[in-house]
């Protein structure tokens, strides 16, 4: 399997195209893969060596007002989707919509934008 280190983030649904190329501008650092679109949760799926530079460019995020750091599913996911039987995925899709309603995480607050 290969590591990764996700940072799942709530992003205006405006700013989901701002944060991925943002992302992508750091060739290298991390991806980003759409969870859910309609509740605009992203994963950056960070490589391990780079773990502290992907936090910096979201704490920079943060800062901004562009974001909102969740902390990721409590059942283990496939971020890649490549090993993941469709059960598990939506399983997966499940936790993330529950985080993105707010019920599985408690520091979730509207994000406005500045």
């Amino acid at each position: 399997m290969i590591d990764v280190v996700p940072i799942v983030l709530r992003v205006p649904r405006a700013e989901i195209a701002y944060v991925k190329f943002v992302f992508e501008s750091y060739e290298g650092v991390a991806v980003c893969r759409t969870l859910d679109r309609h509740a605009a949760i992203l994963a950056v799926l960070a490589v391990p060596d780079f773990e502290p530079v992907a936090r910096r460019v979201v704490a920079a995020l943060v800062a901004e007002g562009v974001c909102v750091e969740l902390p990721p599913p409590a059942n283990p996911v496939d971020w890649l989707g490549t090993l993941a039987e469709p059960a598990d995925q939506s399983t997966a899709s499940a936790t993330v919509a529950a985080a993105a309603a707010g019920r599985a995480v408690t520091n979730a607050t509207p994000i406005e934008r500045r």
